[in-house]
Formats: C-alpha cells, sequence, structure tokens
C-alpha cells in the first residue's frame, strides 16, 4: 500500500498536511512542549516532522531569501498558527504550543483514520478490539464518501439538463471491489467518467492508493479522477478532486510514501 500526500512544490508537504502531524508529535510529548525542546527520540518538533515527511536535505536546510530563517520551521509556525485560530491549539505561556479539548477530539478522529490504515506512531499499543472498531467506523465514512460523490456527479449531470446521463451514474464498488474506481460517472458529453473515493471525518489530506488503483488510473489518463472527500458525516464537507493522479505523481504534485511492503522469499532460503 502506498500513502499519497498532496505537494504544492516537490520539496516541502502543504500547510495543511502539517497539522495532523504537529498534533501527533506534540500528543507524544504529553499534550504540549516548546517546538525546539527534544522529545523522547532526541529531536525537536521540527526535526521529528521533518523526518515524517522525509525531507530531504536540502529542503530541511532551505532559508528564506532575505531573513536567513529556515523555511521548514516557518512552515510549521504556521501550520501551528492555523491550529491555534480553529481552536485546536493552545498557548498557556510563551512559546509553548498546547493541544485543546477540541484538538484532542480532532487528533482522535484523525488517529481512528491512521488505525484502521494499519498507521501507528511509534511506540503505540492498539488492542484488537479497537483495531477492529476503528476499521469498522472507517467502512462507514467510506460507504458515505461514496453516497455523498454519488448524489453530487447525479445532481450535476441533471442541474445541466442531462437527466439520462444522470441515471446511468453508479457505484461500481457495489459490483466489482476490483475495478480499480468507486464510481461510474459521465461527462457532458457522455464520455465515461471513472471516480475513485477517498473520504475521511477529518480534513487531513493524507490518503492511500493501491496499486490496482494506480495501474486503472494509468489505463485511463485524464478521465480518471480522485474524490478526495473531506469532512464526511459533519456540517463542512469538502471535496478536492484530482485528475489524471498518474500525471500528478509525474509532475511531483502528489507524492507516494511506501507503507506496505509485499516480501518474496528469495532462491537462498529453504522452504
Amino acid at each position: 500500500m502506498r500513502k499519497v500526500v498532496i505537494h504544492h512544490s516537490a520539496m516541502f508537504p502543504k500547510y495543511s498536511e502539517i497539522q495532523i502531524p504537529l498534533l501527533r508529535e506534540l500528543s507524544k510529548r504529553g499534550g504540549r512542549s516548546k517546538p525546539s525542546e527534544r522529545g523522547p527520540h532526541g529531536r525537536t518538533v521540527y526535526e521529528a516532522l521533518a523526518d515524517y515527511f522525509d525531507l530531504s536535505e536540502e529542503a530541511r536546510n532551505t532559508e528564506i531569501p532575505a531573513s536567513g530563517r529556515s523555511k521548514w520551521k516557518n512552515m510549521v509556525r504556521w501550520a501551528r498558527n492555523d491550529l491555534k485560530k480553529k481552536g485546536h491549539l493552545n498557548s498557556p505561556r510563551h512559546g509553548v504550543w498546547e493541544i485543546s479539548e477540541r484538538g484532542w477530539q480532532v487528533l482522535e478522529n484523525a488517529k481512528s483514520e491512521a488505525t484502521a490504515r494499519g498507521d501507528f506512531d511509534e511506540d503505540e499499543e492498539i488492542d484488537p478490539e479497537t483495531f477492529k472498531k476503528s476499521q469498522e467506523i472507517a467502512e462507514e465514512i467510506g460507504e458515505a464518501g461514496e453516497e455523498y460523490v454519488l448524489s453530487y456527479e447525479i445532481q450535476e449531470l441533471k442541474s445541466n439538463g442531462l437527466a439520462e446521463l444522470a441515471d446511468r451514474v453508479h457505484r461500481v464498488s457495489l459490483e466489482n471491489v476490483a475495478a480499480g474506481f468507486d464510481i461510474l460517472s459521465y461527462y457532458s458529453n457522455g464520455d465515461e467518467k471513472y471516480i475513485e473515493v477517498k473520504s475521511s471525518k477529518s480534513h487531513y489530506t493524507d490518503f492511500e492508493i493501491t496499486i490496482n488503483e494506480l495501474r486503472t488510473a494509468k489505463q485511463h489518463g485524464d478521465d480518471y479522477w480522485i474524490y478526495r472527500v473531506k469532512g464526511v458525516g459533519t456540517e463542512s464537507v469538502d471535496v478536492t478532486k484530482l485528475r489524471n493522479p498518474v500525471k500528478l505523481i509525474e509532475e511531483e504534485d502528489l507524492l507516494l510514501q511506501p507503507t506496505k511492503f509485499r516480501v518474496s522469499l528469495g532462491e537462498e532460503i529453504e522452504e
């Protein structure tokens, strides 16, 4: 399995992508920390997040022109400011970043979704019952996200006077889970549109993509879309549409990070 991160440049993640990992890093430090303090593994908040995103040495050492300040540290501080505006972080005293009550709830939702994917923090302990419950919740969110996109596509076609095409839009995932996409929709000219839906309750932008989905995306090119549905089950549902993800990966607007590996036995190992 591969995790997909949406980038606004080849070197750095978007500000919004840094927010949940920042909350997760602070949670490892008891919920509060100065960003330059070293945590349990001897890394500052800045360093731990740079490791999380696997930033290159070039990115870690990039400075803001004319100021000499670290661009990466500046980006983390901006992510912190956004979290503070949302009420997810507090400042109990100068220089200290502390997760608020609302921030803990946001983090819990994000961690539940990560757990369902098998994405665990270092030294984290998850009992089987919690893991199973997280998977059940993730499945419900996935179902709700697909239904949202289905309704969205039908309404879009109907609003353009294309009721006949709207009647043909359907969830392929209910018929064939190996299709490599979830929704079959249509353009206004009647051409087919293949939509893979990636849903979450949180507004975190990471998601996972399978080899089968990438293979199907490559096959259909510009007619293959990923609809990233965030805020499922809340009043602030947001959809990001990504056309031709394979091309976006080649252009480094999407970054693939491996999270699982298939292992084959070498010929020297006796069965």
